[in-house]
């Protein structure tokens, strides 16, 4: 259909489908790599292993959300970097 493709890997765009471009010399169609669908398959430890990391900043986040309620109720004065340094320590904690 098209005498000149070429297909190229995005690496920084988070769009799905093709784009097409048009040169003076020839067409070009870029599309997602094939390599990214391999990669996107997980295989059952992998699976686990994600399930796992959920599982713990589900709990690191618990904890922290409690412990900014009973802050916050007594009154303390906290910064959003207070809250992103608080929450760091408690995901890297678990």
């Amino acid at each position: 259909m098209y005498e000149h493709h070429a297909y190229h890997a995005q690496s920084s765009c988070s769009y799905w489908g093709p784009k097409i471009y048009r040169t003076s010399s020839n067409l070009r169609i870029d599309r997602p790599s094939p390599v990214s669908l391999m990669k996107a398959r997980k295989n059952a430890q992998e699976i686990k292993g994600m399930k796992e990391c959920h599982y713990r900043d589900g709990a690191a986040m618990a904890e922290f959300f409690a412990e900014l309620q009973e802050d916050l109720c007594a009154g303390m004065e906290i910064t959003e970097v207070d809250i992103d340094h608080r929450c760091c320590q408690h995901r890297v904690g678990m």
